[in-house]
């Protein structure tokens, strides 16, 4: 009879916790109330050269960049195709241009969590309750 391993086998990890991934989106589908960020920006522009005598004819030239604002959650206020009015963390408003803005849609425990967080005028909840206890001593 074989001798039998005393130490156990070893067990496999936990399934890492669900991702709460960012997913390209077409603008046929996006829905109002939807979060969006922007990802990438494609620029048009004029090609400038000093000496006109040897250039070929000038064709636009594309620069595709990633924008200062990427990966900041916006929510979808309403949509006209090409625009999509949406709405900053910080409540302001502002208009993306699908013709030269690549978006994707973030998840909604994402951007309701990020707009939370990222409002400049949240107030924390330790203030929210120092504030109640202060009316209640003004009301006493």
């Amino acid at each position: 009879m074989p001798k039998q391993d005393p130490t156990p086998a070893p067990q496999r990890p936990p399934p890492p916790a669900p991702m709460n991934a960012a997913h390209p989106v077409a603008a046929e589908d996006l829905r109002i109330g939807d979060f969006i960020t922007v990802v990438e920006v494609d620029m048009q522009y004029m090609p400038f050269s000093c000496d006109d005598a040897f250039d070929p004819p000038r064709r636009a030239a594309r620069l595709a960049y990633l924008p200062d604002n990427a990966g900041w959650p916006l929510k979808v206020v309403t949509i006209g195709l090409p625009f999509v009015l949406v709405r900053w963390p910080s409540g302001r408003h502002g208009v993306v241009d699908l013709r030269t803005d690549r978006i994707v849609r973030l998840a909604s425990t994402f951007g309701n969590k990020a707009f939370a967080l990222l409002n400049p005028n949240r107030k924390d909840k330790k203030s929210r309750k120092k504030q109640k206890n202060k009316k209640k001593k003004h009301k006493s």
